[in-house]
């Protein structure tokens, strides 16, 4: 699903890089004789139609559609790193140069409300939906020993502190789609999984069980070996935007980068890079007051999220208030 919804949908920034890596595949491998299926298991379909329902609740909570809150969203988190009906949509908009409601960019964007729809929008796109085997006894003993070894795998590894805790429902996904891979693996099939779940991929590079282990690999790591291959017809900044973004979240540089950004939009280039003390002192009053005030920047909460918008906005007005003091107390100092 992580791969799966920006590859479909207009406007994503990774959109292009993924239509490219498709379309290559299967044009190279259609000469050379040979079939390759796109397959979504049906268990996936529920994450992103949720995953679409969510971005219209972020919408509407955030209030999203005003454009000087969606730049600022779009600021903080990067179209990226936030719901990806979301980012593309800021891009959509940016694109537009006007505000376009949320439900209006959806219809175009995302024209499904259902697994129905969306499998039937996948199948346009070339993308197969398809079952697993559960009535298969084989499969059903492989998904109890996926499912086991993935669920200790998590519980572990949320009490040292790697990872934040995984919704069962995610979990019995994998273990269901890892299941089914294996036993086609048994059956001869040439398989892969690929998803750009990094914690997944640590806990099965860890554990190795069965084979499907084996066959599973990064979304940028099929992207570099299809570009190497083949070549990847697109946009050198998108693909560069692809395999060379921050996807692992580091708040204080991302709180950095977004008063540093914040005050380039008001301020001149060269001056917002002389007053590095006054950012790096705010950015650490506003470390200790999230800290203070249990604010989560980072977090699928909607609620959160609001609450972290509000915080952001509240630091702003003290950040300009702030700089234009350090200003004109230099200016004097230069007279």
């Amino acid at each position: 699903a992580s791969i799966v919804m920006p590859a479909i949908t207009e406007g994503h920034p990774f959109r292009p890089v993924y239509q490219s890596v498709i379309s290559k595949l299967s044009e190279e491998l259609g000469e050379a004789g040979k079939v390759c299926e796109l397959l979504v298991v049906t268990d996936f379909l529920n994450e992103i139609v949720s995953h679409k329902k969510l971005g219209s609740r972020i919408v509407e909570e955030l209030g999203l559609e005003d454009l000087v809150r969606l730049e600022k969203h779009i600021l903080y988190y990067g179209a990226e790193n936030t719901n990806v009906f979301v980012g593309a949509y800021a891009s959509w908009v940016g694109r537009e140069k006007k505000a376009v409601p949320f439900d209006e960019f959806l219809k175009v964007a995302a024209p499904y409300t259902d697994e129905l729809g969306l499998a039937s929008f996948l199948e346009r796109l070339g993308i197969r939906t398809v079952s697993v085997s559960e009535h298969d006894a084989s499969f059903q003993e492989l998904h109890r020993n996926f499912s086991r070894t993935l669920s200790q795998a998590y519980a572990h590894f949320r009490e040292i502190g790697w990872f934040r805790e995984k919704a069962r429902i995610l979990i019995e996904h994998e273990a269901r789609q890892l299941a089914q891979i294996e036993l086609e693996l048994k059956q001869g099939w040439r398989s892969y999984f690929v998803t750009a779940d990094k914690g997944l991929r640590e806990i099965l590079a860890l554990t190795r069980p069965g084979m499907a282990w084996n066959v599973v690999i990064s979304h940028l790591g099929l992207v570099q070996l299809i570009d190497l291959l083949l070549g990847v017809d697109v946009e050198p900044r998108s693909l560069a935007r692809l395999l060379w973004g921050i996807m692992e979240v580091d708040e204080h540089a991302s709180l950095r980068n977004y008063f540093v950004d914040l005050a380039l939009k008001r301020r001149d280039e060269a001056l917002v890079m002389t007053l590095p003390e006054i950012i790096d002192r705010f950015v650490e009053d506003a470390e200790r007051a999230a800290k203070l005030e249990r604010v989560k920047f980072f977090t699928k909460s909607v609620e959160d999220k609001a609450k972290a918008a509000r915080f952001l906005d509240r630091f702003e007005e003290n950040f300009f208030a702030g700089m234009a003091e350090v200003v004109q107390r230099r200016r004097k100092q230069n007279i």
